[in-house]
């Protein structure tokens, strides 16, 4: 099950999935709305054998509850949510989509009706809390956290962390090639006769960059944006955006770590952040712990480690910030 909010990657991550889990570094010949359960009947969805890749970007507890009872396997992408709002806007903006039977929205409107929870989906803010909330308590549900950003600076990496989450025994051979094959202007020329189009535009396809709302924020709409977020994520374990000790986990425990190993983590990073302690500054070999080095907000490395084996053992449950 491939999970996110709007413009998070979900077309992205649709084909490298489906190459992991068929074992064929080939373009998938149907469009992700094929198998998107908001969109798909369930004659369409039957007409899909396993293995296959659902999607949806529905809240945590609007899914099916067979997903929940089943402990289906869920990759849940985030994205900076001002590149997935813009990227949504630019979307819209392509299929002259109308709100209030018109289009003349400009993006600061947009951005305030996207981020009030009144259109599909809700806001970015809401879908981050329930699938939070899905960590703390669900911890036995196998959700494996994907960021946007981390996916395209590391690639390889990453495909790597989601072939072993789902168990599958692809070589590094393979996962290189499906880091070719996805390569964003390979992947849009490859679906051009499967996207969905208006005015001869493909829609889904716009230019997979980190950071491009810089290129259509304007200061006071950033300033506004930043403190709508530490309004909306003051409570959050995602609050950080640069996600250290996501980064942490993974130096800690390499690629072999689960969902639950990084909510941990990023949980005693917030609660360490409230208490207005240093940024810790680390240079961090993924591959393995020796550079670490500092304490992290003043928790020692030793105890960060006891506390992942503790938990990775079962001995330790999960705590939420606050």
């Amino acid at each position: 099950m491939l999970c996110g909010y709007m413009r998070s990657g979900t077309h992205w991550n649709f084909e490298i999935i489906s190459m992991l889990l068929n074992g064929i570094v080939e373009t998938i010949p149907h469009r992700k709305e094929s198998l998107h359960l908001e969109q798909a009947s369930q004659d369409k969805l039957d007409h899909f054998p396993s293995p296959r890749v659902l999607s949806s970007h529905l809240l945590f507890e609007n899914l099916p509850r067979e997903i929940l009872d089943r402990k289906t396997k869920i990759v849940y992408l985030i994205r900076d949510p001002r590149d997935a709002l813009s990227s949504w806007y630019t979307c819209i903006k392509k299929i002259n989509l109308s709100y209030n039977e018109q289009w003349n929205i400009t993006l600061p409107d947009w951005l305030e009706l996207s981020t009030s929870g009144k259109l599909e989906w809700g806001s970015w803010f809401e879908n981050i809390a329930s699938w939070e909330r899905a960590l703390q308590e669900h911890p036995d549900h196998p959700i494996l956290l994907v960021f946007y950003e981390e996916l395209m600076q590391e690639p390889l990496k990453e495909i790597t962390r989601i072939k072993d989450f789902l168990g599958l025994p692809r070589d590094e051979h393979f996962c290189k090639r499906v880091v070719e094959k996805t390569k964003f202007e390979k992947m849009k020329n490859d679906k051009e006769k499967y996207t969905e189009r208006f005015a001869g535009n493909a829609v889904h396809y716009h230019k997979a960059v980190i950071g491009n709302w810089r290129t259509m924020f304007t200061v006071a709409l950033s300033e506004w944006f930043d403190d709508l977020y530490e309004e909306q994520m003051a409570e959050s374990i995602f609050r950080k955006r640069d996600c250290r000790a996501f980064d942490m986990t993974k130096a800690l425990v390499g690629n072999h770590f689960d969902s639950n190993m990084t909510y941990y983590l990023l949980a005693v990073e917030n609660v360490l952040d409230r208490q207005e302690k240093d940024v810790y500054e680390t240079g961090i070999n993924h591959s393995d712990i020796d550079v670490i080095g500092k304490s992290v907000y003043n928790v020692e490395r030793d105890y960060v480690e006891k506390q992942i084996i503790l938990m990775s053992s079962g001995q330790v449950s999960l705590c939420k910030a606050n």
